[in-house]
């Protein structure tokens, strides 16, 4: 994704290195190789800080990497690249964003959330049914949040250069892309492959039953690829 998947393993060694010299440190302290004694409590309380604060993040790493396990969209998890420690700097729409890594200057790297089509507001003159909703939940659900992005390795990209991924908030199992759809506010998008295709039909014939969001209006607002092709059965107004 644009130098922000690629270091990741690197970063974990990094921090497992690290980890292993905060160790050392404090066993250093406790040793009494530093003689001053407040020094002693300094090194001593800095260093145990420091030690926690790495080894949360190799713990944080570890979760990353499995955040896609145990729900519907495990079958991706094989075959994603992990990309951790993202914020969201920008939301453009309910299926769009752009996000950075803390602690970089790379450049922002726009996501469209895979296998899901929220309704348009961003360049078109008015904002479709539904489109600020789905964008406020978007905005809602990353916003402040540490985010994990999980990327098809053979399908990075789709056709106006965005990057295609599952996005996670640090710590949830379940994907902003399956939430939308949970919440009515997205249509599964079948116009390419992706892993948990068949999980996300699913959650829009749910939402549909449920006459939740767009499926809460007869006809559904649904965007025009979508017109050709089966819709689910509705839920009575």
């Amino acid at each position: 994704m644009y130098g922000v998947c690629s270091g990741d393993a690197l970063r974990l060694g990094v921090l497992v290195g690290r980890v292993a010299v905060g160790a050392a440190v404090v066993v250093s302290v406790c040793r009494g190789r530093v003689k001053c004694l407040e020094m002693r409590r300094v090194l001593l309380v800095v260093s145990l800080l420091w030690f926690v604060e790495k080894a949360i993040g190799v713990m944080r790493f570890k979760r990353a990497s499995r955040v896609l396990l145990g729900n519907g969209e495990a079958v991706v998890a094989p075959t994603m690249e992990i990309c951790v420690a993202l914020y969201c700097r920008r939301v453009i729409d309910g299926d769009t964003i752009q996000v950075a890594r803390f602690g970089t200057r790379e450049p922002l790297v726009t996501i469209r959330l895979v296998g899901v089509d929220t309704p348009e507001t961003w360049g078109v003159r008015l904002p479709e049914a539904f489109g600020p909703s789905a964008t406020e939940f978007t905005a809602a659900a990353v916003g402040g949040q540490v985010l994990v992005a999980a990327v098809q390795p053979q399908a990075k990209l789709d056709k106006y250069q965005r990057t295609l991924a599952y996005v996670h908030v640090l710590g949830s199992d379940e994907s902003l892309n399956a939430a939308l759809l949970k919440a009515g506010l997205a249509v599964a998008d079948f116009r390419f492959a992706h892993p948990a295709m068949e999980a996300y039909h699913l959650l829009e014939r749910e939402a549909a039953i449920a006459g939740l969001g767009l499926w809460s209006v007869h006809p559904p607002p649904v965007p025009g690829w979508r017109r050709a092709r089966p819709l689910p059965l509705q839920g009575p107004d």
